[in-house]
């Protein structure tokens, strides 16, 4: 399975074919902010370890990401085994529905 950074480095390079405007961070803030027509985007790529060792800092970071990004946020699982423990918590995307999703984003405010 991809490691977390490369799947990072992965995503944000792919974002980079439509936007500049785009942040990497290795913090509390989301893995990847992208901004594009003026709204924000969050990404938070998750291999399940902190779902699995700490729930209860897991379901904070869902909060955060609601709270800052409302309905312009998913996350992004190393292992599509674990897609459906992730997407009772917000919609998830795998390494092979990424791609779609992050296109479909800049051409649906092309419009």
């Amino acid at each position: 399975f991809p490691s977390h950074d490369t799947m990072v480095y992965n995503i944000a390079e792919y974002i980079r074919k439509f936007t500049d405007k785009l942040n990497l961070y290795q913090t509390a803030k989301p893995d990847i902010v992208f901004e594009f027509n003026n709204k924000k985007y969050a990404v938070e790529i998750e291999t399940g370890k902190v779902l699995k060792k700490d729930k209860k800092k897991f379901k904070a970071k869902v909060e955060t990401l609601n709270k800052f990004y409302g309905n312009n946020w998913f996350l992004v699982v190393t292992n599509r085994n674990l897609y459906s423990d992730y997407s009772k918590f917000g919609k998830t995307y795998t390494k092979l529905s990424i791609a779609n999703k992050i296109s479909s984003i800049f051409q649906n405010d092309k419009k």
